[in-house]
């Protein structure tokens, strides 16, 4: 709430031990005001304006000593000389730099009131997600028990009244107890999602390498059934993860190249680490790279979804499409992010960052 203001910028910042000469080309008068503590500026600035000056003595050379020394003698001519004040600007009034107070009142209040408001509408959010994530998982759960019900029903009707059936009803029994299993499927998918919002990570040191072999322990089984060769290096790093979610992650990652595996002899899936660019992670992401069909480039973001699939229900290998949803949410849950590259028919790599300790959204 303080201001700071100087006509003669250059000649401040020399008179301060700085660099002079970094205000050339620059203004000759600068007002500022802090905003933010210090982060930020509310600046004025004003050009450079010259001032002719007359002067009753040369003022390059404003001292002359006589025969008797320094001592204040009359003047010895008439002459008067002339020069131009450079690096200067107007001067700055009281009545500006109380303009430049005000104002800066003003923002602060509105900054103040914008920031109340966001606190408000973020714990207003934190209510609607927790609602959210309550009614997801209650609803999943309840919805299972009518759903065996229908399910049973259907079987003992087929198993009891099966040799009376025509061979229709028969097939629409059948139907009726694929769908509600279908539906089964669906909702345990719903449930696993909903958990991932529910409770706390527990993030800790996690090596990279006995996570991929827990991984492993899961989808090494559907890899193998699959044709798909595990690649990894000698030696995998460490990161700082919740243990249980990261696996969850990894076994996703490698089920969905088990899945979508090219026809092919050399079908692979590597896991390992790289640098990029700076972001959510510091940089490090680990990266699962498949040399299956490849997802087309308008469709990539899409796989991201809850319950999105780019095919049919029963083509490779089936599914509910909540893998890669469950990825990102994990994942953003840590504070970083997930993102594919793909080319159709050559593979895809999944790449994900962790953030930093005590990064994690919501």
């Amino acid at each position: 709430g303080q201001v700071w203001a100087t006509d003669r910028l250059a000649e401040t910042l020399e008179a301060g031990g700085g660099d002079a000469s970094a205000a050339e080309g620059g203004p000759s008068g600068v007002l500022l005001i802090a905003l933010e503590r210090g982060r930020s500026y509310l600046a004025w600035t004003r050009v450079e304006r010259p001032e002719p000056r007359r002067w009753a003595a040369d003022p390059d050379r404003p001292v002359r000593v006589g025969p008797r020394g320094e001592r204040l003698t009359p003047r010895g001519s008439g002459a008067v000389f002339r020069s131009v004040t450079r690096g200067r600007s107007l001067p700055w009034q009281a009545r500006e730099e109380h303009t430049a107070v005000e104002l800066w009142r003003l923002l602060t209040g509105m900054v103040l009131r914008h920031a109340d408001e966001l606190s408000a509408l973020n714990e207003e959010l934190r209510v609607i997600n927790a609602d959210l994530d309550s009614f997801a998982h209650a609803a999943a759960h309840d919805l299972k028990e009518p759903l065996r019900g229908i399910s049973h029903a259907a079987e003992f009707l087929v198993e009891d009244a099966g040799a009376g059936l025509d061979a229709t009803s028969v097939r629409r029994l059948g139907t009726m107890r694929r769908l509600a299993g279908r539906m089964d499927d669906l909702l345990n998918s719903l449930l696993h999602y909903s958990r991932m919002g529910r409770g706390g990570l527990r993030r800790t040191r996690v090596g990279l390498d006995r996570a991929l072999d827990d991984a492993l322990e899961v989808a090494g089984p559907r890899l193998a059934d699959a044709g798909v060769r595990v690649l990894r290096p000698d030696r995998l790093p460490a990161v700082d993860a919740d243990p249980d979610r990261l696996d969850d992650v990894l076994v996703n990652l490698l089920v969905n190249a088990a899945k979508y595996a090219a026809d092919r002899p050399d079908r692979t899936v590597r896991v390992e680490v790289e640098e990029v660019a700076p972001g959510p992670g510091g940089g490090l992401a680990v990266v699962v790279r498949d040399n299956g069909i490849g997802i087309p480039p308008e469709r990539q973001e899409e796989v991201f979804g809850l319950f999105k699939r780019l095919h049919g229900p029963a083509e490779h290998s089936g599914g509910t499409g909540v893998g890669l949803a469950v990825v990102r949410r994990i994942v953003e849950r840590h504070g970083g992010r997930v993102w594919l590259t793909s080319t159709p028919g050559e593979g895809t790599a999944f790449y994900f960052t962790l953030g930093e300790p005590g990064a994690a959204g919501g």
